[in-house]
């Protein structure tokens, strides 16, 4: 419920006149959504999460060239990073994303850019180290939440303190509310 005040309160009022009738008459409603981009990281130093050649493909990616649908916004209210091991050659979109972050990624840093503005300058990834395996283990609540519009390019980069080996894929998880049709 609080998300949703904050929608309210914070991302109403930046709708198109339209968009925020329709909410207001029911026509449109809010869902909890995790936009979610997974790279297998190789032995790079630095990793563009998302590309727009990004194609729609469950366990790789829920979102068609890093964009929002027409018609959908988003308050962004918090980031998760995640990494699995994996076997050379293995497939990322099965790889097993409960453990705690991989120490080069872990020790790196992570932008997060939406139409060229920031949504999280480039900071440390020990924002996302908790020490724990609990439901929400590598998330990080963001204090002002942002709003994505349709259409508007999302630009992530990963920078580790050391290449991978091959042996690592990274899910990089966008959590919110976004807006539906009723």
């Amino acid at each position: 419920m609080e998300t949703k005040n904050i929608f309210e309160t914070k991302a109403l009022p930046l709708l198109p006149s339209a968009m925020a009738a329709a909410y207001n008459a029911g026509q449109i409603t809010l869902v909890d959504e995790v936009i979610y981009f997974t790279k297998d990281l190789k032995s790079n130093t630095s990793v563009d999460m998302v590309l727009a050649s990004d194609v729609q493909s469950t366990g790789l990616t829920n979102v068609n060239a890093g964009k929002l649908e027409q018609g959908n916004y988003m308050l962004l209210t918090g980031v998760r990073l995640r990494t699995a091991t994996i076997t050379a050659g293995g497939n990322v979109a099965e790889a097993d994303f409960s453990g705690q972050l991989n120490k080069n990624v872990a020790n790196g840093e992570i932008e997060i850019n939406v139409s060229g503005k920031p949504i999280l300058p480039r900071m440390s990834n020990g924002r996302f180290v908790t020490g724990t395996t609990a439901k929400w283990n590598n998330y990080f609540a963001l204090d002002c939440p942002k709003l994505i519009v349709p259409s508007a390019p999302i630009d992530a980069k990963l920078y580790l303190s050391a290449g991978c080996a091959g042996l690592v894929a990274a899910r990089l998880e966008l959590h919110g509310v976004m807006t539906v049709r009723a």
